[in-house]
Parts: structure tokens; C-alpha cells; sequence
């Protein structure tokens, strides 16, 4: 049995979990898949974005190492942020944004970014996004976010940023799984 949620196809066999997989974006949109990666002890992380086409053709990834932040939901925050600046700089017109952190999409949804200390990074990804012709922001499983998620771990406090056009060794498998599921 296949049922569709949001961002994420799950797969059951008499009603047990097969795994999670990465659904491309509808035709003619471009999926950002953003995860953010904290260090609670000493309050650094790091950022990553994926961008893949309809077809789940890598278009490009980025991470970015951030040496201060209050906690996992800024990271989350930051990611969906750099993952919109990135689609921007890729000339993406159409974009659907993914995350796996459930309170930040309830937050985009309310609208109300006043009081939260995320409001200035709320705001610019509203700015930008209104660049874009078609823009959502969804909440996905977090096996979704695998991808993004080894590219946030090749940044670190000596190497701060990373960008690559075609998909490094790093990601190369995940992707392959992600566009060829297992047949049960």
C-alpha cells in the first residue's frame, strides 16, 4: 500500500513502515529540501540545501557553518532561509521548499513572526520568496531530509562554507536511493 503525505510517500506491507521516500516536486518546480544541524553544548551548527528538479536531477546543494545560534529552531529557520537565497541565485522560478521541522512550517502558516526572535529571518525568507512565480514551504519526514542533511556535516568551524554544482561522492548514493526506491 502507497499513501501520499504532504512532501512524503510512505510504503506499507500489512501495514507496517517500509521507509520514507523523497517525492520529486510536482512538474515544473524545483525542490529545495533544507535541514539545519545544531550542537546543543556549544551552540554551532550548520545548514544545508539540496535543489533538484522534477525529474530529482541534482541542480545544486550548498551548506553553511554558523558559529553562534540559540537553538535547533533557528538552524532550521537559517536552512530554509539559505535554501531560498540559493534557489534565487539558480534563476529557480517555481519552488517548493522542504523541512523537517514541523513548528517552523506551523510558524510560516500563522503569519504572525512578531514575537518570535525569528522574525527578521522569517521576514527576509518572505521577501524573497516573493521573487519566485509559485513558492510553498512544507513540512516533510525527516528521511526526506537525508541528503540535506550530509551536506549541512561537510561544513565545520575551519571550513565554513560549501557549494557544489554537481553532486558530490558524499551524496551521490542518497540520491540514487531517493529517485530508485527498493520494489518490496
Amino acid at each position: 500500500m502507497v499513501q501520499q503525505d504532504g512532501g512524503v510517500v510512505r510504503r506499507t506491507i500489512n501495514g507496517a513502515p517500509i521507509r520514507t521516500l523523497w517525492k520529486p516536486p510536482p512538474e515544473g518546480l524545483s525542490k529545495c529540501n533544507t535541514d539545519g544541524a545544531f550542537c546543543p553544548g556549544v551552540n554551532q551548527g550548520a545548514t544545508g540545501v539540496v535543489l533538484q528538479d522534477s525529474l530529482g536531477n541534482f541542480e545544486g546543494g550548498k551548506a553553511c557553518w554558523y558559529p553562534h545560534g540559540l537553538d535547533a529552531l533557528m538552524r532550521e529557520t537559517l536552512a530554509c532561509r539559505d535554501g531560498v537565497k540559493f534557489a534565487m541565485e539558480k534563476s529557480v522560478q517555481r519552488l517548493q521548499i522542504e523541512t523537517d521541522s514541523q513548528e517552523l512550517v506551523r510558524l510560516w502558516a500563522s503569519g504572525d513572526f512578531q514575537r518570535s526572535f525569528l522574525a527578521p529571518i522569517l521576514k527576509e525568507i518572505r521577501d524573497v520568496s516573493s521573487g519566485f512565480l509559485d513558492f510553498m514551504l512544507i513540512c516533510t519526514n525527516r528521511a526526506c531530509n537525508r541528503v540535506a542533511h550530509v551536506l549541512a556535516k561537510q561544513v565545520t568551524d575551519e571550513i565554513r562554507l560549501g557549494e557544489w554544482q554537481s553532486a558530490p561522492t558524499c551524496i551521490q548514493r542518497l540520491l540514487t536511493e531517493d529517485c530508485n526506491p527498493p520494489i518490496p
